[in-house]
Parts: C-alpha cells; sequence; structure tokens
C-alpha cells in the first residue's frame, strides 16, 4: 500500500477506507514523507487504525528513498512477507521504479486529484502491471491477486 490511497491535504480518496478495511492481508504504508506528516495524514483521513504500528515506513527510516527500493523492502520486512509476493498501490514515478526495483507488482493509481493527464502511460512504462483510476478497480485486484497470487482481476 502506498500513499495513493489518501490526498495530502487530509481527505481520504473516496472508496479508500472501504478498500483499505476489505484487506484481511498484512499492510503498510511506505512514503517518502516525513513520519510525523505520514502519521498526522492518516489520522486526518481516518485510516490510521488500518496500519499496525510497524506498518508506516518513511523514507526516513532508510538510507535511500524512492526511486531506491530500499523503503518497499523494509516495509516487507516489517510485515514478515516476501517482496515478490506484495502488491503496491503507487501514484508516482519515483514510487513505481522502487517498487520495480524491489521486485513487487504494481498497481499504478490516477485517481488522485494531484495526478496530471497522462500519467497513466508513465506507470506503465515505469512497470505498472496495469493503471486503475477508481478505488473500486484497486480493491477488485486485491481480491484477485489475494485470491489466485497472481495479479489482476
Amino acid at each position: 500500500v502506498a500513499k495513493g490511497f489518501f490526498e495530502w491535504l487530509g481527505q481520504a480518496i473516496p472508496g479508500a477506507a472501504e478498500t483499505v478495511a476489505s484487506v484481511a492481508l498484512p499492510k503498510a504504508v511506505a512514503s517518502n514523507s516525513y513520519p510525523a506528516r505520514l502519521e498526522r495524514s492518516l489520522i486526518r483521513t481516518g485510516l490510521r487504525h488500518h496500519f499496525g504500528p510497524d506498518a508506516l515506513v518513511s523514507a526516513s527510516l532508510v538510507f535511500r528513498p524512492k526511486p531506491a527500493p530500499d523503503v518497499y523492502l523494509l516495509a516487507a520486512e516489517r510485515l514478515g512477507v516476501d517482496p515478490g509476493g506484495c502488491l503496491v498501490v503507487e501514484d508516482s514515478l519515483a514510487g513505481v521504479t522502487a517498487a520495480a526495483a524491489a521486485g513487487m507488482t504494481i498497481l499504478g493509481f490516477t485517481g488522485a486529484s494531484h495526478v496530471a493527464p497522462g500519467q497513466d502511460a508513465v506507470l506503465r512504462a515505469a512497470g505498472a502491471a496495469a493503471v486503475v483510476e477508481t478505488m473500486a478497480a484497486v480493491k477488485d485486484w486485491i481480491a484477485a491477486m489475494a485470491g489466485s497470487g497472481k495479479p489482476g482481476p
């Protein structure tokens, strides 16, 4: 899970709470943001309680931030999961690049208000398996991957 689930201005993306709540698997937030900002954003959006105490991974905890894979590899380590079995929801080029370098499956997300037109092509070119615009589509992808172990609905 990446910052694509909430807007930095303090509102969750429509459907984010339901999508995060539906994930019965280990989940984390891996962000280049500072820990305090990350914590505040998740509290403001009402999403904080969905993530355990070690599930917020900030770039300040690693030597190299995104686009290096370090933040994603630390998140997988903290969750006790193999990076190759992780699905990352990401809206940025640096994030997709980082997740790809970590060997994770990436679902590009373009439904946030800050995402520029044409970002879907950028995310695909960087390694996103697919790109979606809604949290309902994210939820479908997560459910399909959890059920089959393979990406995609």
